[in-house]
């Protein structure tokens, strides 16, 4: 250990050598050996253990640069090199006012020279926070679930959060994993982007945690929320192969709520639509899948029936992209014969010139984050707040599946079925947008 005012020299050393480089006819080593005290007792510093000295710190390397056999530096490592007492180190790492520049510089040296890295695990013990959130979806690898990821991990990343992924999809996976999660404090909060076996039982349990859901449907959910409007998109978007000339009209939707509840709210903008227009018939298409060759085969069914329609309302863009290939590989004209419109305004909608309803995903789960974060900055409650209405958006999927081929009856409570918010935690609508190209 040396005299912490001979120290800052040291610091001021080193910092100039990062400014200016190498003092001219010095090498490393040198500029160490410089400041060891001389023999004629001038007022150098005291020497610096050879074993904190950073260019002699016991580090035996393995053959790919890993450490070996060297114990991690700690609090009092830097203390005892920099001359200064743990308990101003600590204060400096955790964000505390109050101590001198000198000081700063000292311990950044420190730092770097010993490769000191903070104990994740007594962080969190000392604040209470994990610095982790966890994200549920259907399945990681579909381009929807894959869009609110990357749009949650790097709105994560500039508040020094990691995201955890959770799929609901995968076998075995139970509602009581995410429960557990934020309970046991694992993560200090979860966004849920996915409903799959998710009771009632399950929500009350989540409402007493930081939990925000994101892209559920909020008339069957309490929690709070970003979502998009299916009812109201999906309206749009038949009031628009309207306008182009459809009148019999393929309407798909997703069985089930693997990927987002979209589903019902499709369903029930299908009726309201029917009901509007009873000249025009909606054909309504359940699916599983979501890929282009589904969108082949999809296509290639409908043509089958005794009065193929001359639209399609895929609900996603590989689906209308598949639709498209078959289209052309049939010899139909589009959109002079067969109008087909999409969902998402993913790439292969721009690239293919296939008219969809644009929906910002990657902002869906940026916003989903901030909207959590509010919430663990807060204390873990959920405020309700009355955001401003912005219109929405819509996930469904797919292809494969049976072909009703009947008409959708109109019976049903369209009025109901408006889009309005339910619950009392925060509601965050997002924008969509419709994109008309050349296949309407």
């Amino acid at each position: 250990m040396f005299a912490y005012a001979d120290f800052v020299g040291q610091v001021a050393r080193e910092m100039a050598g990062e400014l200016y480089g190498t003092m001219p006819g010095e090498t490393n080593g040198e500029y160490h050996d410089a400041l060891r005290p001389a023999k004629n007792g001038s007022a150098h510093a005291p020497t610096v253990p050879a074993t904190l000295t950073p260019h002699t710190t016991s580090r035996e390397t393995g053959s790919g640069g890993t450490q070996r056999g060297k114990s991690m530096a700690s609090i009092q490592s830097i203390a005892r090199y920099t001359g200064l007492s743990p308990a101003t180190v600590s204060r400096y790492l955790n964000g505390h006012p109050y101590v001198s520049k000198e000081a700063q510089y000292a311990i950044e040296l420190a730092i770097r020279e010993l490769d000191y890295r903070p104990n994740a695990s007594a962080r969190s013990l000392r604040s209470g926070k994990t610095s982790r959130v966890a994200i549920v979806v259907f399945d990681a690898s579909h381009p929807f679930c894959s869009g609110l990821i990357g749009g949650a991990g790097k709105a994560a990343l500039q508040h020094g959060y990691d995201l955890l992924v959770q799929q609901a999809g995968a076998p075995g996976w139970q509602p009581e994993r995410s429960v557990e999660l934020a309970a046991t404090r694992a993560v200090d909060g979860i966004i849920m982007a996915s409903g799959s076996g998710l009771s009632r039982r399950h929500e009350r349990e989540l409402a007493a945690l930081p939990v925000v859901t994101c892209d559920l449907d909020p008339s069957q959910s309490k929690l709070p929320g970003v979502y998009i409007d299916h009812y109201r998109s999906v309206l749009d978007g038949l009031e628009h192969l309207r306008e182009r000339g459809a009148r019999r009209i393929a309407c798909v939707y997703v069985s089930g709520d693997q990927l987002a509840s979209s589903s019902t709210r499709r369903q029930e903008a299908y009726r309201a639509f029917a009901g509007q227009y009873p000249s025009i018939e909606v054909i309504p298409v359940e699916t599983e899948n979501d890929l282009i060759e589904d969108g082949y085969t999809l296509l290639e069914r409908l043509m089958q029936l005794p009065e193929p329609p001359d639209a399609v309302f895929t609900g996603s863009d590989d689906l209308a992209a598949g639709c498209l290939l078959a289209a052309q590989a049939r010899g139909i004209s589009v959109p002079e014969e067969l109008r087909i419109l999409g969902f998402d305004d993913g790439p292969v909608a721009e690239v293919l010139g296939i008219s969809t309803i644009r929906q910002p995903v990657g902002r869906l789960g940026a916003r989903a984050f901030q909207e959590l974060y509010a919430c663990i900055s807060r204390g873990h409650t959920h405020e309700s707040t009355d955001a401003s209405t912005r219109s929405g958006r819509g996930t469904t999927g797919s292809a494969r599946g049976s072909t009703a081929g009947s008409t959708l009856s109109s019976r049903g409570n369209a009025a109901a079925a408006g889009g309005g918010t339910a619950g009392s935690g925060s509601r965050i609508r997002v924008r969509y947008h419709l994109i008309a190209r050349a296949t309407t």
